[in-house]
């Protein structure tokens, strides 16, 4: 089973681009972290999370 983002195997050998990437990672995690805490707060999960029950 392989898991994580092999970054051995990628052809980023660049620490500039290693940071970019983490960088831009950091960033998607925050904005979907930041969604997914507002359709909580505004009870809206149900829309959202067809396993979810009240």
């Amino acid at each position: 089973m392989i898991s994580g983002f092999q970054l051995e195997s990628s052809k980023l050998r660049c620490p500039e681009a290693l940071n970019r990437l983490f960088l831009i990672l950091a960033v998607a995690t925050l904005f979907l972290v930041v969604q997914g805490t507002e359709v909580v707060a505004k009870n809206k999960r149900k829309l959202v999370d067809p396993h979810y029950e009240v």
